[in-house]
């Protein structure tokens, strides 16, 4: 928000009358509640207004007019604003500070193991699964509850990315810049999956791209790390064998064999590219990066 000085400068360079000018033409300045008995005034006592200190004003000849100041003066003004505002002390920087949220299943049958944490696109994100013995229904009323409980934003339904045919639901913590998805997976047992995500979208990084070359025109390009592969996916408007060809080239470029179609090694560094024709001619490219192990780097 501008400071009050910062608004004073705004007015003058705009024109705008600052408090306590004259009014302008055709407007009558409001009359005092009580008048004052004073002596008139003569023409010869009338007197300009001194100037602020480094510049120069001028009344006009119609005294209806407002004073005019030259470009000096509110060059001074803004100057003074300036120093004011560089004297102020600088606003503390501001840390997120997570709620205090916990992740609350109904009915839990058992723990899934899953990769504790991992990368996407440059964020940081931790994963974890159950199994309970509740209907997704129930869940999903749950957690909707208990992210309202601990003062996380909600975004409305429209808003809801639904990636996946079983239902999910996000919600942000503001405070923290962390977010936290739940999916609900449906068994045939009357059990359900529920598959918890958090993700610190406030430590975002450039993701690497030192899984494989990304052909030019590529979209909706994704990096995913764990710690035993990296992965990169994304899609681009080339048919299925030219984006072959192209790794074909840039790989055995780089000193790597294809073992079999779509795998490739070097020593112990193994690709594995997996190529698909998708909608709209588009194709989806998905490379996982690892370290060979065993016999497997033996001709």
């Amino acid at each position: 928000m501008p400071s009050a000085s910062s608004l004073l400068v705004l007015m003058l360079l705009l024109g705008a009358p600052a408090p306590g000018a004259p009014p302008p033409p055709g407007k009558a300045a409001p009359a005092p509640k009580t008048a004052q008995p004073s002596r008139p005034a003569k023409a010869s006592e009338k007197k300009p207004a001194p100037p602020p200190s480094g510049g120069s004003c001028a009344a006009s000849a119609e005294a209806t007019e407002p004073m005019q100041c030259n470009t000096r003066t509110v060059a001074d003004l803004v100057k003074s604003v300036q120093e004011a505002e560089a004297a102020e002390e600088p606003e503390e920087e501001w840390k997120p500070a997570p709620l205090p949220f916990t992740w609350d299943v109904p009915r839990v049958l058992d723990i899934i193991p899953m990769s504790d944490v991992m990368e996407a696109n440059g964020f940081p994100v931790k994963l974890s699964a159950v199994l309970s013995a509740e209907r997704p229904e129930v869940i999903l009323q749950h957690m909707v509850d208990r992210f309202a409980q601990a003062g996380l934003y909600l975004p409305p339904v429209e808003h809801q990315p639904q990636l996946l045919r079983e239902p999910q639901l996000t919600a942000l913590d503001p405070m923290g810049l962390i977010s936290y998805t739940f999916i609900l997976q449906p068994n045939p047992n009357k059990t359900t999956t529920v598959i918890l995500g958090e993700t610190n979208v406030g430590a975002r990084r450039t993701p690497d791209s030192d899984v494989a070359p990304v052909m030019p025109g590529a979209s909706a390009v994704l990096h995913s790390r764990q710690e035993a592969a990296r992965t990169l996916a994304y899609t681009v408007g080339t048919p299925e064998e030219e984006v072959r060809a192209f790794y074909r080239k840039q790989l055995g470029g780089s000193g790597y064999q294809e073992r079999e179609p779509g795998l490739y090694r070097k020593g112990t560094d193994e690709l594995r590219v997996s190529v698909h024709s998708g909608e709209a001619g588009q194709t989806a490219v998905v490379i996982i990066r690892r370290t060979a192990t065993g016999d497997e780097d033996t001709p």
